[in-house]
C-alpha cells in the first residue's frame, strides 16, 4: 500500500522539525568547535615549526660521551613523541575544519528552510 500524499500541514510540521533539528545541531557543534580551535591554536603557539617554545625540551649537552649517548636515545624518543603529537594535532585541525563545514551547511539549510 502506498502512503497518502502529505498535506500542507504535514509538510509544515516536517519543516518545523527539520528547522529545530538544524538549530539544535548548530548549537551542539559550537562548543566543541571553539574547544578544538583553542587547542589547535595553543599547539601552534608551542610548535617549533610555528616559531614556538618546543626547544625548551632540548637539553643536549656535549660534556660526556656516556651522557651524550643517553641524550641521543632520549632525543629519538622525544622526536618520535613529537611526530605522534603533530599527527594528532593535524587530525584535530581536520576535525575542526569538518565542524566548520557542518556548521556552514546547517546555516545554509536554516536559511533555506526559513524562507
Amino acid at each position: 500500500m502506498s502512503n497518502p500524499p502529505a498535506t500542507s500541514q504535514d509538510q509544515k510540521v516536517e519543516m518545523k522539525a527539520a528547522f529545530d533539528w538544524t538549530l539544535q545541531m548548530m548549537g551542539l557543534l559550537q562548543k566543541p568547535r571553539h574547544v578544538l580551535l583553542a587547542t589547535v591554536e595553543a599547539w601552534q603557539a608551542f610548535d617549533l615549526e610555528e616559531g614556538g617554545d618546543m626547544d625548551y625540551f632540548d637539553d643536549s649537552d656535549d660534556s660526556d660521551e656516556d651522557v651524550r649517548t643517553e641524550e641521543v636515545a632520549a632525543q629519538r624518543k622525544r622526536d618520535r613523541s613529537i611526530r605522534n603529537i603533530k599527527k594528532m594535532f593535524c587530525e584535530l585541525r581536520e576535525y575542526h575544519a569538518d565542524m566548520v563545514a557542518l556548521i556552514e551547511k546547517c546555516s545554509n539549510y536554516k536559511k533555506a528552510v526559513s524562507c
